[in-house]
Parts: C-alpha cells; structure tokens; sequence
C-alpha cells in the first residue's frame, strides 16, 4: 500500500471514529478531548482537520456521498409516493447514523464559514431535488398540482425541510426516553404530512398499497 492510499484510509477511519464518538458523548468535545478519546495525537487530528468545523464538513461531505449512493439506487425503480416513502425510510436510517453532523450543522452560523458555505451549496442542491421529484409526483397523479403554486409550495417546503431535517434534533431532545427504532414510524409518518394537503385519491391509494394509511383529506 502506497504513502498516499495509506493517507487516505487514516482519515477515512478518523472520519468514522469521530462520527461514531461524537455521536455517542455530543458535540462539547474538543479536537484534544478526541484525540484522547480515540488513544491518538492532537496532531494527528489536526493534520487532517485543523479545525473542529474542518472535521464536521468532512463528516458531512461523507454523509452527503452516501446520501448521493442511495439517490442514485432509488432512481433505478419507477417513482411514486410509496417508492418515495421507503426511500425516505433509508434517508432517516443514514441521517441518524450520522446525527452529530445533523445536530452540529442545526447550530451552525455565518461566521463559520466553512461550514456555513458547504450547508448553503446542499441546500441549494437538495431544494433542486425536491422541486423535481414533487413535479414527477404531479406528473404520475399521486399528487395534485395545486402543491406547484407558489405560496403553496413555499409554506410545503418550509415544512417539509424542517420536518426532514429536525426530527434527530427533537428525537434527542422531546423524546430522549424513546428510542429511534420506535420513533421513526411516526416521524416519518409526520414528514410525509407536509404532501398530505395535496395527496390525491390515487395517492392514497399509492401509499395504501404499503400499508401506510393517512385519514383523508376533505
């Protein structure tokens, strides 16, 4: 194994440590109190991540190829709201393996620019991917097109990107005495509330056929 594959299984097994540690005992620790925590030296860490934000980012980027990878092994099937549900189960499933990074980039300002910076471009990026996938669900008829005007689309995205990214911040937080396996039914059975309004009655019939039933709306 050459000098450079080497370089790059020991910050990729940083990467990993660190995900799982800060994970495990929060996001207080310093880079030092890391260091000691995973039996390696400060300038170990430092020389992958200088800072504290350098490693979150990194963190994230890794997330985000993962993320991408799922994207990428959904678009193989035909799409419609149940293939959207399942997919959705996975995105939650990853995001909680990765909570920390969730929790620190929920925190984040404008003077951490490096973080700040990488969380804007995804946004920016993932927006894109939502617009898209709620005019295929017009498309097929499993939603209907009112969701496309603009108000209403604005107030579902807002719904829909919090629902969707803040549910590890409230599992850890109003429902710290419940685990995630238990949760994760009703929070993603919330997410999907922010479609709800605009779910038309082939829709329903869609995410029926899964055994994912909504009371419908008159």
């Amino acid at each position: 194994m050459n000098l450079y594959a080497k370089g790059v299984n020991s910050r990729e097994r940083l990467i990993t440590s660190s995900r799982d540690f800060f994970n495990e005992y929060g996001l207080s620790f310093t880079l030092n109190n890391l260091a000691k925590n995973l039996n390696i030296t400060l300038g170990m860490v430092t020389y992958y991540f200088p800072t504290k934000d350098h490693l979150f980012v990194a963190i994230a980027d890794d997330y985000e190829l993962k993320l991408s990878e799922l994207r990428i092994k959904s678009s193989d099937q035909s799409y419609n709201l149940a293939i959207l549900y399942r997919a959705a189960e996975r995105v939650m499933d990853l995001q909680y393996e990765y909570r920390c990074v969730m929790h620190y980039s929920a925190a984040a300002t404008k003077n951490q620019s490096e973080l700040f910076s990488h969380m804007t471009e995804k946004f920016i990026n993932n927006r894109s991917m939502i617009l898209q996938s709620v005019k295929a669900l017009v498309a097929i008829g499993d939603l209907n097109e009112a969701i496309l005007d603009e108000e209403n689309y604005s107030i579902f995205l807002f719904c829909y990107t919090n629902l969707f990214t803040n549910w590890v911040i409230n599992l850890e937080i109003y429902d710290i005495d419940k685990s995630y396996q238990i949760m994760k039914p009703i929070y993603l059975k919330g997410i999907f509330t922010a479609y709800q309004p605009y779910f038309t009655p082939q829709g329903y019939g869609t995410l029926a056929k899964i055994g994912v039933n909504f009371n419908q709306v008159k």
